[in-house]
């Protein structure tokens, strides 16, 4: 499960994983470890929701404005960027409302 959510910085620009990465990932395995001491698998499972959601929220956020800068620069935004940015958003979303609603 590890792996995964350090895959899943990949989603991020590559300026603000290398600045905020370390920290992102600590917090994340510190939350982890603090829901199976409680020994609830409920909890566990809120605190990989609440940070998927995090994660893909702020991931589109920090695209959004990469691309918003770039484009100032150019009049035209790759749409094979765009594209690929709306897939793994969608997807994202996706897991984070699926695995909310199992939650509950």
């Amino acid at each position: 499960m590890a792996r995964l959510y350090v895959t899943l910085l990949m989603l991020y620009p590559k300026a603000f994983r290398l600045r905020y990465s370390a920290e992102m990932r600590r917090d994340f395995f510190e939350l982890s470890r603090e829901g199976l001491q409680e020994g609830s698998a409920t909890e566990l499972v809120r605190v990989w929701v609440q940070g998927l959601s995090d994660l893909v929220l702020t991931a589109l956020k920090e695209r959004s404005t990469l691309l918003a800068a770039r484009s100032a620069y150019s009049l035209s935004v790759d749409p094979r960027i765009a594209v690929r940015a709306m897939v793994v958003a969608v997807a994202l979303v996706a897991v984070a409302v699926s695995g909310a609603s199992l939650w509950q």
